[in-house]
């Protein structure tokens, strides 16, 4: 079997680390696991039917008859009780940890299920046996949370979200679609090649105006986004303690909340601004909501997605949010303006400096690492029950949540924009508190960034294929191997560059080079200054190299960009590859799969070129703050220890161009609609 890696869990710091790719090659016994992981994920709503292999597995299991190969059987009993007692989410209903927290519980107790296997024959066994006793989507929640946990299935790679879940990521109408070919199947006509059929799928056009939305939606609704989301969400859940799963990593949890929210809220930004429209205002609890949402996805039960109209004021009986939540940002703003915060002992105490972001993240986030959850709790939590309008339900498993409430489509709606940016305000209110980084930790000495030369950026709408089958009912494993759907999407790419910089030093050394990505101009047009926008910058690249005395020529191409991932290969031809595995003993795979999609680096810009401002700054690496680590989202990842996204996490220098080591350059970026469509 493949060599089991040291594998530290560090946080996936999006955008802001020195990452190697690379391939891999595992033995006959490892695409024998890869395999049982990927099947275990298909049609999950039809277990008995397909792969039944896997549901004879499932109902022959004894979860408390096998309690002694769980390394805590404390957990298995906990389960077994809950699961006795009629308190688990039925088959068939509807399952989001953020309805309320009896999901939240229930996913706590099945991930420990997964979790505290002692081998992987038993925790694919226990998985089998979920399968097909669980609900479908607390399985498949808990299910992916313990693959990317687990020590010993680090390397196993999954199937996409999008094509497991395709009612999460396709409206309803390329749903139906999916649905009226398959009925136009003849199931029993065996035609020995399986046969493709396409789809073409368009992103939401709304039943009532909202800017946001109409123009937004190509990015918004971009599966490779929602994935990432969702992959980074299940990186430190929130229901997750640090102690227990995060002990190496446990000092960075509240940091890499704070950047990755920036990081996103600062993309989606640039390309407001590429669209022409402003940037997202602030949410004011007094005033009805501008943005409207309406979804066009439904529910594998047919209920649609909860709507809510543009200048729609808080629903009656969402007041009850409504008052904690104002509290909770109260609270939240005197620790952001102050440095203080209230502890679980009742004290007012300072934050430590060197403690400030983790601590201030995870009081922000609200996770269980929290200062004080008892009384910070989660403005995110309570933020989504008020902006997605979801009904309130009254009977048990009842629950319609809104797209704000299930990870995979909370991008989707542009009030999930307004809440995480009121997010980041905190965050820069709190790092404008701690002020600028002292003169000697951003200068680097006798180092100068002479130029820096960017190749012409230009994006373009690019046509891709998404594998939805798994949306359709089958009448038996081999209808399903028959049956390939696929919906086409012209997603936002861009074409390959480089940045060159030229950097003079007077000694050989080692160094660091981060890249930063910000706007030039206002949505009206008008210049801002860096000292103003430095906040909406996020980071493009980072990466380490050794500068030699006198004149260095740099240059990074956009291909090796740091925790950026190419898309991936839809599962039809990667699950080919893996049955290729099993019978010639050798699977070669990507280690890396997770991370921010390449082809949304940059913003799409215009036609006629829109300006950007990128920002560079080369500082020394200090080799006793190195740190060599390897992640889910990171690949194998070299940091140097300074604050994720610095120096722009701080207020910054008035003129930057004061400093050697910093240089700022703008750069135009093309859109070109006509280039590589596929529709």
């Amino acid at each position: 079997m493949i060599r089991q890696l040291a594998l530290l869990a560090v946080a996936a710091i999006c955008f802001a680390s020195a990452v190697k790719i690379e391939t891999r090659t595992g033995d006959k016994d490892f695409a024998i696991l890869q395999k049982t992981a990927y099947e275990m994920l298909w049609h999950v709503d039809q277990p008995e039917k397909v792969h039944s292999e896997l549901y004879k597995i499932g109902t022959g299991f004894d979860v408390m008859a096998n309690i002694d190969k769980f390394s805590k059987k404390e957990v298995v009993e906990e389960f077994w009780r809950y699961y006795k007692d009629g308190k688990m989410t039925p088959r068939g209903k509807v399952f989001a940890p953020f309805v309320g927290p009896e999901y939240r519980e229930e996913a706590r107790i099945v991930f420990n299920l997964f979790y505290y296997a002692n081998d992987l024959k038993t925790f694919f066994n226990t998985a089998a046996w979920a399968r097909t006793h669980l609900n479908e989507g607390v399985f498949t929640y808990c299910y992916y949370l313990a693959i990317f946990h687990r020590p010993d299935t680090r390397e196993i790679n999954l199937p996409a979200p999008h094509e497991i879940v395709p009612h999460y990521f396709f409206n309803h109408d390329v749903i139906s679609e999916a649905h009226a070919i398959k009925m136009a199947l003849n199931p029993h006509e065996d035609t020995g090649k399986p046969k493709t059929h396409l789809i073409y799928a368009n992103y939401t056009r709304p039943y009532f105006g909202s800017s946001h939305q109409t123009k937004m939606t190509y990015f918004t609704e971009d599966v490779g986004l929602n994935n990432y989301y969702f992959y980074v969400k299940h990186e430190y859940p929130f229901f997750m303690e640090g102690d227990v799963h995060f002990k190496t990593t446990k000092a960075y949890r509240g940091q890499y909340f704070l950047y990755f929210l920036k990081q996103l809220v600062n993309r989606y930004y640039m390309e407001l601004l590429s669209n022409g429209l402003a940037p997202l205002q602030h949410i004011d609890w007094e005033q009805p909501f501008t943005q409207g949402y309406s979804s066009a996805l439904a529910y594998r039960n047919g209920i649609f997605f909860p709507q809510r109209k543009p200048w729609s004021t808080v629903p009656v009986e969402k007041y009850q949010y409504l008052q904690r939540l104002r509290e909770l940002e109260s609270r939240i703003a005197d620790v952001a303006n102050s440095g203080f915060v209230f502890t679980k002992s009742g004290e007012f105490q300072a934050i430590p400096d060197e403690e400030a972001l983790n601590v201030f993240g995870n009081l922000l986030e609200g996770n269980i690492d929290s200062p004080n959850h008892a009384f910070y709790e989660s403005v995110g939590l309570y933020a989504r029950k008020v902006l997605g309008f979801s009904p309130e339900f009254h009977k048990k498993w009842a629950a319609i949540p809104s797209a704000m409430e299930h990870f995979l489509t909370t991008l989707r709606d542009p009030a999930a924009w307004q809440m995480f940016a009121s997010h980041v305000d905190f965050y820069t209110r709190f790092q404008s508190f701690r002020g600028p980084y002292p003169h000697e930790q951003l200068e680097m000495k006798n180092v100068k960034i002479e130029s820096v030369a960017i190749d012409k950026l230009t994006t373009y709408m690019d046509g891709f294929d998404s594998l939805i089958s798994n949306c359709v009912r089958v009448h038996d494993h081999k209808d399903a191997e028959s049956v390939v759907i696929k919906a086409r999407q012209q997603r936002l790419n861009h074409k390959p560059y480089s940045l060159h910089l030229t950097i003079t030093s007077d000694i050989k050394r080692d160094a660091v080079i981060r890249a930063f990505v910000g706007p030039k101009f206002d949505h009206f047009g008008n210049l801002v200054d860096f000292s103003d926008s430095y906040p909406y910058f996020y980071e493009l690249d980072y990466w380490f190299v050794e500068l030699n005395p006198g004149t260095n020529k740099i240059e990074r191409k956009s291909i090796d960009a740091a925790l950026t991932v190419e898309d991936r290969y839809s599962s039809d031809v990667e699950y080919k590859k893996i049955l290729e595995g099993v019978e010639s003993g050798q699977y070669v795979y990507n280690q890396r799969i997770y991370g921010f999609p390449r082809r949304l680096a940059l913003p799409k810009g215009k036609p006629e070129g829109m300006e950007f401002r990128f920002f560079f700054i080369v500082n020394d690496v200090d080799p006793k703050t190195v740190t060599k680590v390897q992640t889910r989202l990171s690949g194998e990842l070299t940091h140097d220890g300074r604050p994720f996204g610095y120096p722009l996490d701080r207020p910054v220098p008035v003129n930057p161009r004061h400093y050697d080591n910093m240089i700022i350059k703008d750069a135009p970026v093309y859109f070109k609609d006509d280039l590589n469509s596929s529709f």
